[in-house]
């Protein structure tokens, strides 16, 4: 078995089908405790909703009756903005029109991707469920998803970071001269030059093997995703 680990991303290979021979009914416990522990290992942490993030939303529906065909109404948060609607039309008012016909005890879903706003703080989508044919439509349910968007890092933010490890830790001096460089391109609308620099820093956080080093690298990570828009 091998453990691999690239920033906040786990993957475990193992040499053999785990799943089928834990799943034997002879199977040795220690093969079903294997595979618990690489489920566990491998699950990302919960993180937080970052400003101006890409975010896929799914919308489950499970029907317990007769066959129900209706619409949902979807409303995503304000100022967002709709990269991939999935099976939903996207309406002029900017929600989502998403018809379904439900047969008796089935169920559907949809994904939507959508681009989070700039803003910090709470924001909220709505889901108003109507049961029916157009134009007799009923009122069914509304549902609503609540998100507290947290700012994104900035290079301001790496540049703090890397000036307290360089004051106790001069290895991090290349990283915060590439990335005050990369600050500095930034500022005079050179996103170009900022982003050769930024990666540059990242290169030289990549050669530190240290906790410090790993949790700015993926501050940076962030930032540089600020810059990339810019391009």
């Amino acid at each position: 078995m091998t453990h691999h680990r690239y920033g906040d991303g786990h993957s475990l290979s193992v040499g053999f089908d785990l799943l089928a021979q834990a799943a034997r009914p002879d199977a040795d416990p220690l093969l079903q405790g294997l595979l618990t522990q690489a489920l566990a290992a491998t699950r990302p942490p919960p993180t937080a909703v970052l400003t101006g993030s890409v975010a896929a939303v799914r919308l489950a529906l499970a029907n317990q009756g007769i066959a129900t065909p209706g619409q949902a109404l979807i409303a995503p948060p304000a100022d967002s903005r709709v990269l991939d609607p999935g099976q939903a039309t996207l309406q002029a008012d900017n929600r989502l029109l998403w018809p379904f016909d439900l047969a008796e005890n089935a169920d559907t879903a949809l994904t939507v991707w959508w681009q989070l706003p700039e803003v910090i703080g709470p924001t909220v989508a709505t889901a108003q469920l109507q049961v029916g044919v157009s134009p007799d439509l009923t009122d069914y349910d509304s549902l609503q998803l609540s998100l507290d968007l947290e700012p994104r890092p900035g290079l301001g933010d790496v540049v703090d970071a890397l000036t307290a490890l360089a004051a106790q830790n001069d290895r991090y001096a290349d990283a915060l001269e590439a990335v005050q460089k990369a600050q500095g391109a930034l500022h005079r609308g050179h996103a170009g030059k900022a982003l050769k620099a930024a990666l540059k820093a990242a290169d030289a956080l990549s050669r530190l093997h240290q906790p410090q080093a790993a949790a700015v690298r993926r501050q940076l990570a962030l930032a540089i995703t600020t810059i990339e828009r810019r391009l």
